[in-house]
């Protein structure tokens, strides 16, 4: 079934959301939808076909779910008269909920992972609040819901270490000891306060935002086109994190240390992630039977 009957829908006008983050990661999806679909006539089956290209094209699954939101406040934005027709919007529901968006089955690789040079390269070259903010994902393996809405009250500074209070997963809080450099947190409380720093106020405060700190989707979109632009390379958020516990790794810490660091409740997931068993060929020539 068409989407607009009585119109023939081919371009969507960008949605517009209160929250200046939200609206430019919405405006990227859409003219990148625009630019894919060259006019044709905007059917669920096109737009499915434009999620599939997405998966093939290597996104993830947490990015084809931003966009097939886009799509959707898109087709609103772009019929105004439907807007308040109630049997339009159950139905434009129905459709966008039959499209399925499948977990991505991430499996961790080098190419996932950026090296401390290349994080150093990174945050020489990119805005100076963005460069803080790489800098603290890649320093404490924080998620970006952790490290976004961390409280100045959540931060304690004692005996030349940082320990920060964070709300993990399925709201469990823990304090991580050595989140980060002390010098890189003064450098975020002077870069993104005044004078007057309010212990409510986010770590991270983010004056254009309704809500006081930065989207997940304004982050992924700054981080993605800078180290694009940079490395030559799309990097996500979650990168910045996977890139702390392998660095760890190399740097000889063992398995369950970094589970505790990252809040893994079992430990084979950090196994899985971050245990990269290749054989060396010296040692199976030391094994082998001729």
């Amino acid at each position: 079934m068409n989407l607009i009957r009585e119109n023939s829908l081919t371009t969507l006008q960008n949605p517009k959301e209160s929250n200046l983050n939200t609206r430019n990661s919405y405006q990227l999806h859409i003219n990148q939808f625009n630019t894919w679909n060259q006019s044709e006539s905007i059917t669920p089956d096109r737009i499915q076909s434009y999620l599939s290209y997405l998966k093939i094209k290597g996104d993830r699954s947490a990015t084809i779910r931003i966009a097939k939101s886009a799509l959707k406040k898109g087709i609103k934005q772009s019929l105004p008269g439907k807007a308040n027709n109630l049997a339009f919007l159950s139905v434009l529901d129905t459709v966008f909920k039959e499209m399925k968006v499948d977990s991505t089955k991430y499996s961790l690789n080098e190419s996932a992972v950026l090296s401390r040079k290349e994080i150093s390269t990174l945050c020489k070259n990119t805005p100076k609040k963005l460069s803080l903010m790489i800098k603290a994902f890649y320093n404490s393996g924080f998620r970006v819901s952790e490290l976004t809405r961390i409280r100045i009250k959540d931060c304690f500074v004692s005996n030349d270490s940082l320990a920060i209070t964070i709300i993990r997963k399925r709201g469990k809080e823990v304090t991580i000891q050595n989140a980060f450099p002390i010098k890189l947190y003064e450098a975020i409380l002077k870069t993104f306060h005044s004078e007057f720093i309010k212990p409510k106020d986010y770590l991270f405060k983010n004056l254009r935002s309704i809500n006081g700190y930065y989207s997940r989707q304004f982050l992924w979109q700054e981080i993605n086109k800078y180290s694009r632009r940079i490395l030559g390379k799309n990097y996500s958020v979650h990168d910045l994190r996977h890139s702390h516990a392998s660095s760890l790794l190399l740097a000889g810490e063992k398995i369950p240390a970094i589970a505790l660091r990252l809040s893994h409740e079992d430990i084979s997931t950090t196994a899985k992630y971050y245990l990269h068993a290749q054989l060396n060929p010296k040692t199976l020539n030391k094994v082998f039977i001729n």
